[in-house]
């Protein structure tokens, strides 16, 4: 008898079904995931109705998969379509929970790009957007860098995180970047130094000029020049950081402050 064929026989799987999309939009069901694998609770995930990987996406299987690794969960993937498996994605091909290196977890779906990192700042991007100016354009690939630049630096000094994952790319013509770690939250960070209600409060606080949590040097403005160059070209900012998710959409002037279901161990 195969593994697969002992989980299916021998343990209680949670039923997933994964959605038409796997990205930021779907944060409801990216975090019961990620929730389930740190709880150890095998799972048995069905892809038949996956359509569309979007950039976050990338990220997100990446993270998975170490998660699965450090927490040792069972999976078994179901009805994982052609174009899904000719991405050779760590989270699906594994078998078994297994330890990548960073390297493993590099790679691209037509238009976008992932990367794994374990500390410092990863420059394993750049060569890739310098190639890819042509797609971005010479002002939005610079702005890609600054970007992605100071995010890592934040996930470096702020998140004792061991490893971090971003991701950039294009979708329906909109440029999509971002970064995700299990660290230590921005709440829980922010709440040694300041005082807020709520986790909704704190995430608007980390965007705050001059808001830090440094002790020997100044700070305060990785996570402002990011909103600020957002801001800038009216794009749309997705924090997402223990119990809170803050949604900003720049050229519509709107705010969306959401309470999580289930808690990010990480942003």
């Amino acid at each position: 008898m195969d593994f697969l064929a002992y989980l299916r026989n021998n343990i209680i799987m949670h039923a997933i079904v994964i959605s038409g999309v796997l990205g930021e939009e779907r944060i409801d069901l990216v975090l019961r995931i990620t929730s389930l694998l740190r709880l150890q609770a095998p799972l048995e995930m069905d892809w038949a109705k996956l359509e569309e990987l979007r950039p976050a996406g990338r990220a997100i299987l990446s993270l998975w998969a170490d998660l699965q690794w450090e927490y040792q969960t069972p999976c078994i993937h179901r009805n994982v379509p052609a174009w899904l498996k000719a991405l050779h994605l760590p989270f699906i091909e594994n078998k078994r929970p297994t330890k990548l290196e960073t390297s493993a977890h590099t790679g691209r779906a037509t238009t976008h790009w992932g990367f794994c990192s374990e500390g410092g700042i990863d420059l394993r991007y750049l060569p890739v957007l310098q190639a890819q100016t042509n797609l971005f354009g010479e002002d939005h690939a610079f702005a890609i860098q600054l970007v992605l630049n100071e995010l890592m630096q934040n996930a470096v000094d702020h998140s004792s995180a061991e490893r971090y994952y971003y991701y950039f790319g294009l979708h329906e013509n909109e440029i999509h970047l971002g970064m995700l770690d299990m660290g230590v939250s921005l709440p829980a960070k922010l709440e040694q130094h300041y005082d807020f209600e709520d986790d909704l409060e704190a995430l608007e606080m980390s965007f705050k000029l001059g808001v830090t949590t440094r002790r020997m040097r100044k700070g305060g403005l990785g996570l402002n020049h990011t909103f600020e160059m957002v801001k800038d070209r009216l794009g749309k900012l997705v924090i997402v950081s223990r119990d809170a998710q803050l949604r900003r959409y720049f050229s519509q002037r709107k705010v969306y402050r959401h309470v999580l279901k289930d808690r990010l161990h990480g942003t």
